[in-house]
């Protein structure tokens, strides 16, 4: 039989293991555990972030989403708890500003994605496509983790060659750094 699960104090630990994905959570306190909650309920590929008391799933290569984990509702997607990100666009990360607004990161698009977190609604896009470089064979810098910080946003650009995966990068990587408020690009931060 199942039992309730508690919302707070908890881990919520992700597994996947290229085949598929699941997910566990930790009561703190107890070190009770509920192992694969929902096997398959997550794609094989994908990260979890904490926001706004819900847990969003990057669900990356092949499933090209952002799913919401509820914990009020012990840790299942509600109803329009779903967003495709674009297929093939291969979210890599999401950065939220506030509960009205988050940036998704997408490997194989040069534009950030703007949604409503809440909602799950698109916004906006941010168009990265003038920070390629000239073996960006694909029109994409590759955006890939971000972070939040002091009203900006850091973007890594991982600069990936798709034409060539074997040989290493010939640009070097970069951030570019992003006033959350204005969604403009500051500056870009060269990697050594």
């Amino acid at each position: 039989p199942a039992r309730p699960l508690a919302t707070t104090n908890v881990a919520l630990v992700l597994t996947t293991d290229g085949s598929t994905g699941s997910y566990s959570v930790v009561e703190l306190a107890s070190r009770n555990v509920s192992k694969d909650l929902k096997l398959g309920g997550i794609h094989n590929n994908a990260i979890a972030r904490f926001f706004g008391g819900r847990v969003y799933v990057v669900n990356r290569l092949g499933a090209d989403s952002i799913q919401i984990l509820d914990p009020q509702r012990g840790f299942i997607t509600p109803p329009n708890g779903m967003l495709s990100v674009g297929n093939g666009t291969v979210p890599q990360d999401i950065v939220f500003v506030n509960d009205s607004k988050a940036y998704v990161s997408r490997l194989n698009s040069p534009k950030l994605l703007i949604i409503n977190p809440t909602t799950l609604q698109r916004t906006g896009e941010l168009d990265l496509s003038g920070l390629t470089q000239p073996h960006d064979s694909d029109g994409s810098p590759d955006p890939g983790y971000m972070l939040r910080r002091n009203g900006m946003v850091y973007v890594a650009l991982r600069h990936l060659d798709v034409r060539q995966p074997q040989l290493p990068q010939v640009a070097r990587g970069e951030v570019a750094v992003i006033d959350a408020t204005t969604d403009r690009i500051v500056t870009v931060i060269q990697l050594l």
